[in-house]
């Protein structure tokens, strides 16, 4: 409850760029959609590519999915090929927690 409580959670990923032929990290500052948001936030991933058919979103999002993306109530920035499934990280006390 302490790491994840009932709100949303500022969180980031890492992303690998491309720039003048030599790959760049950066960090992409997200929010976890972990209180009211939540519900819509999983119904959005059946908007995703490939879950045309899943009626259901427990069928594709299982209750250890932490959600981000989306523009409401902030434009979380979208993952890039390769990022996605990667690791969330939160700073939380001087520590970064994955």
């Amino acid at each position: 409850q302490e790491l994840l409580p009932a709100k949303d959670v500022k969180a980031l990923f890492v992303s690998e760029l491309t720039k003048d032929h030599r790959k760049i990290l950066t960090r992409k500052e997200v929010y976890i959609k972990n209180g009211e948001r939540k519900a819509a936030c999983e119904r959005d991933a059946l908007q995703a590519q490939g879950y045309e058919k899943v009626k259901v979103v427990s069928e594709v999002v299982t209750p250890r999915f932490l959600c981000t993306g989306g523009v409401i109530p902030y434009a979380d920035p979208n993952t890039c090929k390769g990022d996605s499934g990667g690791p969330l990280i939160i700073h939380k006390k001087s520590r970064f927690i994955q």
